[in-house]
């Protein structure tokens, strides 16, 4: 049987230190913040589709237009959530530059949303 996974996301092992802490190995800590990024849009999906069948229950335009509105704020603060976590993640092989860089990005497309 083939194997599907990728190289360098499979999890790897915890180790305990001599003074109990928990040491979390670089392919470990990957891991971790890729699920955190799927599981922060999976939480963007879910609270979207909720928001839907809300808009339909309401029957009205003028609520669902008060939804939507709600709605507004949950797109870019997932967006900034999850930009966030990547940077973290990423952090020690990125120079500083890189990540400001990034960061720039995420602010432009703010900006360009707002014009």
């Amino acid at each position: 049987m083939v194997s599907r996974s990728r190289p360098g996301l499979r999890a790897g092992r915890v180790r305990r230190t001599e003074n109990g802490a928990v040491e979390v190995g670089p392919v470990d800590l990957e891991l971790r913040t890729l699920r955190i990024m799927a599981a922060l849009r999976f939480l963007s999906a879910a609270v979207e589709c909720a928001a839907a069948f809300y808009m339909l229950r309401l029957f009205r335009v003028e609520h669902a237009l008060r939804v939507n509105a709600l709605l507004g704020l949950v797109g870019p603060t997932i967006l900034v959530l999850v930009t966030v976590v990547g940077l973290v993640g990423v952090a020690e092989r990125f120079s500083l530059e890189r990540m400001v860089l990034v960061g720039l990005g995420v602010a432009l497309i703010f900006l360009a949303t707002r014009l």
